[in-house]
């Protein structure tokens, strides 16, 4: 199932010369792929790592970083969206800004393990690009 808007804002972020995209998850990357393509996500080029052959999150993340670094040199900030206890965790021993994502509204369960911003879904752009601008690593 989409996020409401996931596919819009992804859409809008390729884009614009100032992102660059990429996916981390703790997912294998076979059924990641067969999700993100169920619901029509435009994964081309973007920067993509998967579980298979990781062993932490952080490695998982690093390995995302590591590609974008490599093709497009360094980078001013990199924010990480997550909706679980481990985003929490692995952005703020990462040091990257985070935005949590919690469909059912209980944004709470994220803010209380120290998230500063959580967004139910990304239909309203403009919020979700202001947001992205002012995240920062959780607390």
């Amino acid at each position: 199932m989409e996020v409401d808007g996931a596919k819009a804002i992804i859409d809008k972020l390729h884009t614009l010369d100032e992102f660059e995209l990429g996916i981390g998850t703790g997912g294998w990357k076979a059924p990641a792929t067969l999700k993100l393509n169920h619901v029509n996500i435009n994964t081309n080029n973007m920067f993509m790592s998967f579980a298979d052959g990781h062993f932490t999150r952080e490695q998982i993340l690093q390995y995302s970083i590591d590609q974008a670094v490599a093709k497009c040199g360094e980078f001013k900030k990199i924010v990480y969206f997550g909706d679980a206890k481990w985003d929490v965790e692995t952005t703020r021993n990462m040091g990257l800004p985070f935005i949590g994502v919690r469909l059912k509204g209980d944004k709470e369960k994220l803010e209380d393990l120290g998230a500063q911003h959580v967004i139910e879904n990304y239909l309203d752009v403009g919020g979700v690009l202001d947001v992205i601008h002012a995240a920062v690593s959780p607390q």
